[in-house]
């Protein structure tokens, strides 16, 4: 496959004038005599790109400027400047093929001799799968084969904003380098599951306020011994769990009231058997945080004076408030920090994420029917 390109660049003056006109100053008026400014502007350069082939389709290429005649509504125009432009992805000079940023990428695509690629990815109507492995082996094949040194490629899908489109191109020595230079898998900074492993063991043996002081001091332990090039490598920022904490220090003060009146005013909603439990339980760890919905139900459970099997209440009550307030949590972004969390990482790294409701629908259509599910199989009412 061919991708040369020819060009031929002509440069027109197009003699006009145009005339510009300003109001009088409102002092000025008191003056008729006094004549309005006029402005006249200069000549225009007008640039024309035209491609020209022979009757077989090959490029013309020894046209010169008096082979082209331009007109302007019948009027013939002035060819300033005539430029030969062959496009074939050769370089023309020993400039730096390596795209070293997103600024030197549109530097290079302004220049006269390099093309710009963009492919669409048309996933959607490609397949899953073999066909998708197969595809990407052709376009692998295409673009190793097709295109020259100075070509810049850019990729796209549906999804992709145009914003977020990156043209890069990457020689053959480039490829041949990252499959010379091969590092083994190793793990840095593996001091860190240690700190894991004792934030672990002070929420399991600690009580407050020591399991919280416990914890902050290894996550600044943690901050202190990990190199700050271990971070930069990973992309590690502060702003997730920022985003995370401020959102769930609001939940948790709004929380407050709708909890101590469910204390005291649950009894009245009737919730009695396990799977209501569940729902009630669900519903609300759907929105809250799952470890005080699941404390305020069981307040509740055992203020029915139920069997007291386990904790005051059933084990299929204990069950029921379980699994809703843990399961049920994954509805929303905000049933449970790891979902926020989660979003706001890959938000921060460029990925685009669904919407509060969006994720609410897409959530809905998977969990709800699952949900309907474990209530007929273990909390079905008898």
């Amino acid at each position: 496959m061919s991708l040369t390109a020819f060009r031929l660049r002509l440069v027109a003056v197009a003699l006009g004038t145009a005339f510009v006109t300003f109001p009088p100053h409102p002092l000025a008026s008191q003056d008729p005599q006094q004549p309005r400014p006029v402005f006249r502007t200069g000549a225009n350069v007008v640039r024309v790109d035209v491609t020209v082939t022979t009757r077989k389709g090959e490029p013309a290429t020894t046209l010169t400027r008096e082979d082209f005649e331009l007109t302007e509504d019948g009027s013939p125009q002035v060819i300033d400047s005539f430029q030969f432009v062959r496009s074939d992805g050769t370089p023309t000079d020993d400039r730096s093929l390596d795209i070293r940023s997103r600024e030197h990428a549109a530097a290079e695509a302004a220049r006269d001799d390099v093309r710009l690629f963009l492919i669409f990815w048309d996933e959607y109507h490609i397949g899953q799968f073999m066909p998708a492995l197969r595809g990407r082996e052709v376009l692998t094949d295409f673009v190793r084969t097709a295109f020259g040194p100075t070509d810049l490629v850019g990729i796209m899908d549906q999804l992709t904003t145009l914003d977020s489109i990156r043209f890069t191109r990457e020689p053959l020595r480039a490829l041949a380098r990252d499959r010379g230079e091969r590092r083994p898998l190793r793990l840095e900074g593996a001091q860190n599951l240690l700190w894991l492993g004792g934030v672990v063991l002070a929420v399991a043996l600690l009580d407050a306020p020591w399991r919280e002081a416990a914890m902050v001091g290894l996550a600044a332990l943690s901050w202190w011994r990990t190199p700050r090039a271990l971070r930069a490598a990973n992309g590690f920022t502060t702003y997730p769990i920022v985003e995370v904490a401020v959102l769930f220090f609001g939940i948790f003060l709004t929380m407050v009231p709708a909890l101590e009146l469910l204390r005291t005013r649950g009894g009245e909603l009737g919730v009695r058997a396990p799977w209501q439990f569940f729902w009630a339980a669900g519903s609300l760890s759907s929105f809250l945080d799952n470890a005080p919905t699941y404390l305020t139900f069981l307040a509740l459970g055992q203020g029915l004076r139920l069997p007291d099997e386990v904790v005051g209440v059933t084990h299929a009550v204990l069950a029921a408030i379980s699994v809703g307030a843990v399961f049920m949590g994954a509805n929303t972004y905000i049933g449970n920090a790891p979902n926020f969390m989660v979003k706001s990482i890959a938000e921060e790294t460029g990925v685009r994420m669904p919407s509060f409701f969006g994720y609410m629908l897409y959530s809905g259509l998977i969990l709800l029917p699952l949900f309907a599910v474990v209530t007929f199989v273990f909390f079905r009412p008898p």
